[in-house]
Parts: structure tokens; C-alpha cells; sequence
């Protein structure tokens, strides 16, 4: 049985390197009104890493939500949704209907 070691684990060096993409995983929290979505980088080699608590413009197509934050460097940028969960009634009536992002 192969030594495990924490070092190992972070840089991918151990037999487990299924661990260190879950553990270096990219995950946001995208806050609307009515719903939260988890969203996770498309491109996992070359993730951007993006301002929290800003707020962000998106879309859904298809499979796919596409997210763009004006004061960053208005791209637009691919993130595979995670989850969604409802927002409750008393959350959303006292938050801002614009999105917001927090990493999760």
C-alpha cells in the first residue's frame, strides 16, 4: 500500500490524485432573487479566478451558464452548474435582485 502523505495529496503526486481536483476545485455561489446556483469553471486547466461579492450578468444555454462581470474584463466565461436551490420567501424579499457571486 502506497505512504500517503498531505504534501502528496495537495501537489497530485499520490496514487489519489482524485482527491486534489476535488480539493483545488474552483467552486462559486451565484445569489439571484428567486434562486442559488453552485457553478463550477468549464475550463478546469485554466480557471479565472473571479472577484467576489461583485456583481455578475448571466445566462443559461443549454447545459451551460455563461457569466460575465463588467468590472472584471467583460468576458464571457462557461460554468457548468452544480446545483440550484430555491431562494425562500423571506431571503428574497429582503435581498437585491441583482446576482452576486461568493466562492464557495
Amino acid at each position: 500500500m502506497p505512504r500517503k502523505s498531505i504534501a502528496g495529496e495537495m501537489l497530485g503526486t499520490d496514487s489519489s490524485h482524485m482527491k486534489t481536483h476535488e480539493l483545488l476545485c474552483q467552486e462559486y455561489v451565484l445569489q439571484t432573487e428567486n434562486v442559488t446556483y453552485t457553478i463550477r469553471p468549464k475550463d478546469e486547466k485554466h480557471p479565472v479566478l473571479l472577484p467576489i461579492g461583485e456583481v455578475a450578468q448571466f445566462r443559461l444555454d443549454k447545459d451551460k451558464l455563461r457569466l460575465r462581470i463588467e468590472d472584471m474584463d467583460d468576458k464571457e466565461r462557461e460554468y457548468e452548474v452544480i446545483a440550484m436551490t430555491p431562494n425562500d420567501a423571506t431571503a428574497s424579499s429582503s435581498s437585491s435582485a441583482t446576482p452576486k457571486l461568493a466562492q464557495r
